[in-house]
């Protein structure tokens, strides 16, 4: 799940926030539509204390509603939520075709807009949107049913160094997402991490790379650990030795 913040300030002075974080909460970081499946129900509760306008779509990753040829539907598209109220989304598949030898994956938008008053500034007001984005997958029935350590097992790792920037290169041959987090290489007693990303995920088919923050000593092998997150939004936790390659 990510996380998007737009401010809109109208005030005659400067606001600081120290800090932010969504109102409307999902009861699921993801979605999981198998081919056959129209439509899938989506518990939301505002837990600010005032109501909210929510906008609801899907897209690509964009944020925005204005792209088109999307096949999912979100009903209600724009509805007011009460605080601390609940709310059931549904989300509907139009039934486009997509591909059969891969999982798809899109994004579902949660758009909230609440309007704040000033009680010491009669016509001045705060209006903090926030958008949290979801991963909904298409799945389709020609794909066999895997563990998580299967897609591990085939996941293809290697270690590249330019101009002394460390970078991690994953292939993933298989027919399905692999939504990596906390990506650590290590070799003897010294580790690094891989920057933070709003999308960590490898695509189907393809290859990825990922940034390290340092460096470590060059060597023939290292350890690379990192978790797979589950369609359930669990954590699964791995090990792997991989190679360096010169460039």
């Amino acid at each position: 799940m990510k996380l998007k913040a737009i401010f809109l300030l109208s005030l005659t002075g400067l606001l600081t926030a120290n800090s932010v974080s969504a109102g409307i909460l999902a009861a699921k970081t993801r979605l999981l539509f198998e081919e056959g499946q129209r439509e899938r129900s989506l518990m939301l509760a505002n837990v600010n204390d005032y109501p909210v306008i929510l906008q609801t779509w899907v897209d690509q990753g964009q944020g925005s509603p204005d792209h088109a040829e999307i096949p999912f539907i979100t009903l209600p598209p724009v509805s007011k939520m009460a605080a601390r109220g609940l709310q059931s989304l549904r989300v509907v598949y139009n039934g486009q075709i997509l591909p059969k030898d891969r999982e798809s994956v899109y994004w579902l938008n949660l758009y909230e807009i609440p309007a704040i008053p000033q009680p010491d500034q009669q016509d001045a007001y705060i209006s903090l949107a926030m958008n949290t984005q979801l991963k909904i997958f298409y799945r389709p029935k020609s794909l066999k049913k895997f563990e998580l350590s299967d897609i591990a097992k085939q996941l293809n790792f290697s270690v590249q160094v330019e101009q002394d920037h460390w970078k991690l290169i994953c292939d993933n041959p298989t027919a399905y997402h692999a939504s990596m987090v906390n990506i650590q290489l290590s070799y003897q007693k010294q580790m690094i991490e891989t920057n933070a990303e709003t999308d960590m995920m490898s695509y189907p088919k393809s290859q990825r790379q990922y940034q390290f923050n340092g460096t470590l000593p060059k060597a023939d092998q290292y350890q690379l650990n990192f978790s797979l997150i589950d369609d359930f939004g669990n954590q699964h936790d791995f090990e792997k030795n991989i190679s360096f390659i010169q460039p």
